[in-house]
Order: structure tokens, then sequence, then C-alpha cells
């Protein structure tokens, strides 16, 4: 079905999606599983070149969908940015490094198709709250580590991210885990969301470094804005204020927004935040057309 056509089908349907030209279901990686599918986001009629925003779901790493979009994505595609909702295997299905793998094929998989889908593959975003959050900044920590890429397709294309928002994600899972076995908090007791990522947990506290954000930071990454709530019960305020400090302390950009008596949640106050961290560091959309100026780089590996 013609794309334009089908935005309209679906905004009649759901108003939330008027004005939007939706792609359902795009296959990131030649496997045959739903998991491995977005779903792409762009302004009605709209053939300028953009900057890419990528958004990742989180549940825990064992719920969630890329269905529906989170309110942010949509109102940064009207304004005129390429928006992708993704899936990823969750615990059910694969255990780590599957996800972050998924992430990183995603961007991959888009960066080789942007002249097609009218993105600047330059100027990648990504966007992630709680388990997404957490695999976000792995993303924008990790683009130039080769042995975390996976082997899902498109290997000549790098994986690296231009900017990062994490909102409320966990970055020292080592930390996190320990803290609910120190606090004896039994809402976790025997189900840690975390332990459910690995196959292997006779020896954790490796396998949980191995996989947290904030013993990959370096100088040189992406700037990160974090939003956490200091009232969070399940993602402690202080997972997000360690990872600024980390990456302050190597001369990276980062800052933190803390919303005052915020649980888990991202408060709409401050959706104006993204918009203007996204827009500080990736620009705006260009007056291009859809075929790229020449030379423009494809950031090959």
């Amino acid at each position: 079905m013609n794309v334009v056509l089908l935005a309209l089908l679906l905004g009649q349907q759901n108003p939330r999606l008027r004005g939007l030209e939706v792609t359902r279901d795009i296959a990131y990686a030649n496997t045959g599983n739903d998991s491995h599918t977005l779903d792409l986001y762009r302004k009605e009629g709209d053939d300028d070149i953009s900057p890419l925003i990528i958004f990742i779901h989180g549940g825990g790493w064992r719920n969630g969908s890329k269905q529906p979009p989170r309110e942010p994505l949509l109102q940064l595609a009207r304004e005129g940015y390429s928006c992708a909702s993704i899936e990823y295997r969750l615990t059910n299905e694969a255990k780590w490094p599957a996800q972050l793998h998924d992430c990183k094929a995603t961007v991959r998989f888009l960066r080789a198709n942007a002249e097609k889908f009218g993105f600047d593959p330059n100027k990648i975003g990504v966007w992630g709250t709680s388990a997404g959050g957490h695999l976000a900044a792995m993303l924008g920590l990790t683009g130039t580590r080769k042995d975390l890429e996976g082997d899902l397709g498109n290997a000549e294309f790098s994986s690296a991210v231009q900017a990062v928002v994490n909102c409320y994600g966990p970055a020292d899972l080592q930390k996190q885990v320990l803290d609910r076995i120190l606090k004896d908090d039994r809402r976790f007791k025997g189900n840690d969301p975390e332990r459910a990522l690995f196959e292997d947990i006779q020896s954790p506290f490796d396998v949980l470094r191995n996989a947290s954000p904030i013993y990959f930071v370096a100088p040189d990454q992406p700037p990160f804005l974090m939003i956490h709530g200091d009232q969070d019960p399940l993602v402690p305020l202080d997972q997000s204020e360690m990872l600024l400090k980390r990456l302050k302390a190597a001369g990276n950009e980062a800052s933190l927004i803390v919303q005052k008596g915020a649980g888990h949640t991202l408060r709409p106050e401050h959706h104006p935040d993204l918009k203007e961290f996204f827009k500080k560091h990736l620009g705006g959309p260009k007056q291009l057309g859809r075929v790229l100026p020449h030379g423009l780089s494809r950031l090959r590996h």
C-alpha cells in the first residue's frame, strides 16, 4: 500500500498519527524474525534530508514493544525528523548480548539505507527509556567495538551514533543487583530483570559488569542527556549520577535532568528537553531533497 495512503488511513484510526507517513514492520535483518523489525515515522509529504532518531523501548529487557510509539517521538517526526521505533529480542527469546546486537544491526541497516529513506547517515541519535535507556547508552559507548557488533548484516557500515538520550536506564548492572541483595529487596529477589539477561549466572558480577555502560566510558564519545526521577523505585537516581560523573571525567559532553518527585517515568514537561538536545547535536532538516549531496560520508568501518 502507498505509504502516504497508509499514513492517512492510520491517522483516521489514530489521531496521534495524523500528518505522518508511517511505514510498519521494516525488516532490519534477514532472519524472518518479527523481533528484527522497526517502524519508521516521517512528516507527511516531507522530502527533506533529515537527522534520524531511533527509539528503544523499555520493559526490563523481557517486555515491551515498538508499539505504541512514544509521544515525544511523534512530536519529533512532525517537526521534520525521521524517527524509528524498533523491536529487539527479549530475554525469553535470547540472552545478552543479543539485545545489543539487534540495536547495532538496526543502526547499520538504517545507515546503509539512508538515501532510500531520506535521512543523513552522519546524524543519527538514539533515545531509550529504562532498559531501552541502558541499550541506548551501550550503543553510544561501543560504536567502535567491533567485537560487540554481532552478525546480522551490513557489517561494512558503522553502528556509531552521534547523540544519546538515556531516560532512567541502569548504568551499572553489577552495582544495581548487589544493592538489591544487600537491601534484601523482595520485589526482585530471585526475579531480577538483570539476571534474566544472561545465560550463565554462576559468576554473575563479571557478566553484569561486561553489560554495564559505565565500564565502557572513554574519551571522544557522543554527547549524552540523561533524565531521571529522584524517587525512581526501580532504577535509583545514582545510576545516572555515576554515569554522568564518569562521562565528564573522560572529557565528554553530558548532562542530567533530575525530575523532582518523579518515579520511573518521563514527565511531559521534559519532552522539549529531548527536542532541544537533538536539535543542538543533530541539527534540523535540510532542504536537499531525497538525494544525498555528493561526497556525503556513509560512515563505513
